[in-house]
């Protein structure tokens, strides 16, 4: 599992969902969407288990997380954000 916390979390994955024409899931807790990054079928959630007003979870293989890292993380630091 891979999470996204804070503020930016939310317009860097739907950027992220955009090229694929996946949508983050619902708003509300424990609302989960399965979706595509990176070639890989994942499923996106809102778990809240960080305590994080604004927060999604990526579950994925482990042996596709390197590469949703690596994407997920190629526009952060465009948009002032950090792993």
């Amino acid at each position: 599992m891979i999470s996204l916390q804070g503020p930016l979390s939310k317009s860097l994955l739907e950027s992220i969902l955009q090229e694929t024409g996946s949508r983050l899931p619902d708003p509300g807790k424990n609302n989960e969407r399965q979706a595509s990054i990176a070639g890989t079928s994942v499923e996106v959630g809102r778990t809240g288990y960080t305590g994080e007003p604004l927060g999604f979870e990526i579950f994925c293989p482990a042996d596709r997380a390197v590469a949703i890292w690596e994407k997920s993380f190629t526009m952060a630091p465009a948009r002032g954000l950090t792993p």
